[in-house]
């Protein structure tokens, strides 16, 4: 498989969707003006990440402290010698210099770093390559390049980005509102303030800024794919970890996930193996008979044990499920919990309003494209 095209007509969160759903591996080539990325993908899963002329995985090592210069000049000097080339890693690890942990984690800051970078490009061409995964490592021009072994999810580094570019936005609102709030500042001290209204204030002003930057974000979808991220995007901001299950006719299927880790395997592929079925009784089942949102304990059941062992063999303090309507029928359930900790869920009412406008966003773009059909039939 071949793909390759314009920024402008395809972007590249949905080239990241397209590359994970068919679980590829290969190269992902992104030229721009502001210079040309390039991302490693093994079975859909991202491995290697970097831009020319930034900063790499050496730069990582020693900004977080775990490195010092010294090593990092060793290293590369015995890496320039070697032959055939050995990777930088393998090189800090047998110096002692780094643990594997640490590397890893340098790798994993670097893949967000630059997708991040990348994500927000909105003029310029990419092109993916099918490759043999042992020799990708050949084609590439970089002293420093270190492969994750457990690539990161596709939709965990876009709900990554997301939740970065959100806080961006909502550290210039609360700037804002921070300049607002020394103009007023005779009229406050004149009044006489509680000690839990201002926390309580900023804390709802916070939620709202971000529903608001969603819901305009949301304007401009495409489709369920769209939405349902979006939805994933915004359950990240109030939990630590979600899935979101598409319902069938006769059964719900996972589609995607953040939070969740498995020591063996992918937990993407993981999530889109489970099934549960309609006909059966489960929280999920209830939900979307009752089309209503439900935040509490999830009792124990032959297919509520499933959904928990599926999900990690535990059962959370409290559990937030809210069903996705779209043209009067439920089309997705949005599960979330706080696990592995054991503290309760924020509120949530924001989040649940952002469901309720996604359906009807979603409502919205169906019916337009059935206007477009008839129109172009007639």
């Amino acid at each position: 498989m071949s793909l390759e095209g314009k920024l402008e007509d395809l972007g590249l969160s949905d080239i990241f969707q397209i590359l994970n759903l068919s679980r590829r591996t290969g190269t992902l080539t992104i030229r721009r003006k502001e210079g040309k990325g390039l991302i490693v993908f093994n079975h859909g899963q991202v491995v290697y990440a970097s831009i020319e002329d930034k900063k790499k995985l050496g730069r990582y090592l020693l900004e977080s402290g775990v490195l010092s210069n010294e090593s990092l000049e060793d290293a590369l000097r015995i890496q320039k010698t070697s032959s055939p080339r050995k990777l930088l890693g393998h090189i800090l690890l047998g110096l002692g210099a780094v643990t594997e942990e640490q590397i890893e984690e340098g790798i994993k800051k670097q893949i967000k770093d630059v997708v991040e970078d990348l994500i927000t490009s909105v003029s310029g061409s990419f092109s993916f390559e099918l490759e043999d995964y042992s020799k990708i490592d050949i084609k590439i021009d970089d002293p420093e390049m270190v492969f994750l072994k457990n690539g990161l999810s596709t939709q965990f580094l876009l709900l990554e980005s997301a939740r970065l570019r959100d806080e961006e936005k909502r550290v210039d609102v609360e700037s804002h509102d921070d300049f607002q709030e020394d103009e007023e500042k005779e009229e406050i001290i004149s009044k006489p303030v509680s000690a839990t209204s201002a926390p309580a204030e900023k804390a709802s002003r916070k939620d709202l800024s971000l529903l608001t930057a969603m819901i305009e974000e949301l304007a401009g979808s495409s489709g369920t794919g769209e939405a349902t991220l979006m939805v994933l995007r915004f359950a990240s901001e109030i939990m630590n970890r979600a899935v979101v299950f598409i319902v069938g006719k006769d059964a719900v299927r996972g589609l995607g996930q953040f939070g969740l880790n498995f020591l063996n395997g992918s937990a993407d592929e993981r999530v889109r193996n489970i099934q549960i079925p309609l006909n059966e009784a489960s929280i999920i089942k209830e939900i979307i008979e009752k089309r209503i949102s439900y935040k509490g304990e999830i009792t124990h059941g032959k297919w509520n044990d499933y959904l928990m062992s599926e999900l990690g063999d535990a059962y959370p303090l409290e559990a937030f499920i809210s069903p996705l309507v779209c043209g009067g029928r439920v089309i997705a359930v949005l599960y979330g919990d706080n696990l592995p900790g054991k503290n309760k869920i924020e509120d949530t009412e924001g989040l649940e309003a952002f469901i309720r406008v996604a359906g009807v966003a979603l409502e919205k773009t169906v019916l337009e494209k059935k206007l477009r059909e008839i129109k172009s039939v007639n």
